[in-house]
């Protein structure tokens, strides 16, 4: 899957805070804290991601709007991108208003996009 560019920036930014820098699931048995300036720095970057989570969306959307005609014209292949796009960065949105909160409190955050997306929708 095609991921947005904020989205990859979350999954450098979780595997940089992660105390053992592995994909993890939130609660661990006897899994310790990232010490304090990890989790203040990790902070600082998921409320800039936010922002250009948000820009990056509006942008996609623009790609996907323009790729609506050439839909007609070619295979699908810059709409079926353009499709994938928005759907990462708008969900990057997401992880990161979720990343802003579980940071203080757990040990472990979920690196990848699509394991992030299955715990959010329950699938």
């Amino acid at each position: 899957m095609e991921r947005a560019l904020s989205s990859k920036f979350i999954s450098v930014i979780v595997n940089w805070r992660n105390p053992d820098r592995t994909i993890g699931y939130w609660q661990l048995a006897g899994q310790q804290h990232p010490k304090f300036k990890y989790k203040l720095a990790a902070e600082c970057c998921f409320f800039l991601t936010l922002g250009a989570s948000v820009i990056e969306t509006i942008v996609s959307s623009i790609f996907y709007t323009l790729s609506l005609p050439l839909d007609f014209i070619t295979l699908n292949k810059p709409l079926d991108f353009a499709a994938k796009w928005l759907k990462s960065s708008s969900f990057s949105i997401l992880w990161s208003i979720g990343n802003l909160y579980f940071n203080l409190f757990y040990p472990v955050l979920i690196k990848e996009e699509d394991m992030s997306r299955a715990y959010a929708f329950g699938s």
